[in-house]
């Protein structure tokens, strides 16, 4: 049995890094190295997570195979790392700094093509790994949805401003809330595989939702006057945290369930 499934990465992830972090990163940069350089380590650790979850959504229709499901998962798990080096890496990058409001004039198209090419990054990464029909799912849409409309009432109760990172930041949480949420649910069904498949999806498609909106909103950010020059990817790391123990979570409680069928 090999150690690791070389199947899983690296080069269904190329579409994910080149088209859906690279190139959003220097369009949504406005070829600024400063600003470059900050729209990397705020994309880096959410693709990261994006290419996580399609690796999950493949390993799970291998479910059939014991033999494959645990290389799997040491890939997921070393492909995480890797793009938890990279953010590092890019953290210690210097670059002049940039204090400045982003305003990028007459190149206020870039953040849209950056939006275009994040899409057709995700997507080509899809459709090399898993079925794109696998990543379409009413409840957890309305799952997603639900959360984070209550995050943005709290934080409205709460005063607090409701700028564009802001909303940014509450898309991860909102997305990793419904996958804790569903891994909680899954506790109380282990005996009825009938209903884990459907609240494992939930979960993960949740998570999904949040992180695409979130990188979204990220190339999109230049656009708003009101986006200043701030602390990259403050606050990521601990959602990718967040990520890594829920997945690692989920896959032992659906392993679990499995060996314990008869």
């Amino acid at each position: 049995m090999n150690v690791l499934d070389m199947d899983l990465w690296p080069w269904n992830w190329l579409p994910l890094i080149i088209l859906g972090l690279v190139v959003p990163s220097v369009l949504a940069g406005g070829f600024q190295p400063a600003l470059v350089r900050q729209k990397v380590i705020e994309l880096i650790l959410p693709a990261g997570a994006l290419a996580a979850w399609v690796g999950m959504v493949h390993m799970l229709s291998n479910l059939s195979d014991p033999s494959q499901v645990w290389p799997q998962f040491y890939s997921l798990l070393l492909m995480m790392a890797l793009w938890g080096a990279f953010y590092v890496g890019a953290r210690l990058i210097k670059t002049q700094p940039f204090r400045h409001p982003i305003t990028l004039g007459s190149n206020n198209m870039l953040p849209v093509l950056a939006v275009l090419s994040l899409v057709l990054g995700w997507w080509g990464t899809v459709a090399l790994s898993a079925s794109a029909s696998s990543f379409f799912s009413t409840e957890a849409f309305f799952c997603f949805l639900g959360i984070f409309g209550g995050l943005v009432v709290f934080r409205k109760v709460l005063k607090k401003g409701l700028g564009v990172m802001d909303v940014a930041q509450m898309s991860v949480q909102a997305g990793y809330s419904g996958l804790g949420l569903a891994t909680v649910m899954i506790t109380f069904y282990m005996d009825d595989p009938s209903r884990l498949g459907p609240l494992v999806a939930m979960g993960i498609l949740s998570s999904v939702y949040g992180l695409l909106l979130h990188q979204v909103l990220i190339v999109l950010s230049p656009l708003s006057p009101q986006t200043l020059f701030q602390k990259p990817g403050a606050g990521m790391l601990k959602g990718y945290v967040a990520h890594i123990v829920l997945l690692c979570g989920q896959f032992g409680l659906i392993m679990w369930s499995v060996d314990s069928v008869p």
